[in-house]
């Protein structure tokens, strides 16, 4: 799928394509809260892709936050318990953002 493309192509990009990057993830981002719910599969994984490469350059971590709690509680209401893709989607954002995570 293009979602999946995407994600091996951010994974194995060189260091000069890491600047190209916060545009895609913002597209990414306004994607997923289009959609709304539960995001197609594999659209969390390139998030957390993303989120990995950029580290601490993420423009809009409160927003990546504030996505991936909606989709857990959509993931939770509809009956799945927690999606273990988006707990590792905000492991990988906390990482990324160190101490400014908390504050």
């Amino acid at each position: 799928t293009l979602i999946e493309t995407l994600t091996d192509l951010v994974g194995c990009a060189s260091v000069e394509c890491i600047e190209e990057m916060e545009p895609v993830l913002l597209t990414v981002m306004q994607w997923a809260e289009r959609v709304g719910g539960l995001p197609p599969d594999g659209l969390v994984r390139c998030l957390r892709a993303l989120t990995v490469r950029l580290g601490r350059r993420i423009p809009c971590a409160d927003r990546m936050l504030a996505l991936y709690a909606s989709i857990s509680k959509t993931h939770h209401d509809s009956g799945g318990g927690f999606d273990g893709e988006t707990l590792r989607a905000v492991g990988a954002l906390a990482t990324a953002l160190g101490r400014e995570f908390t504050d």
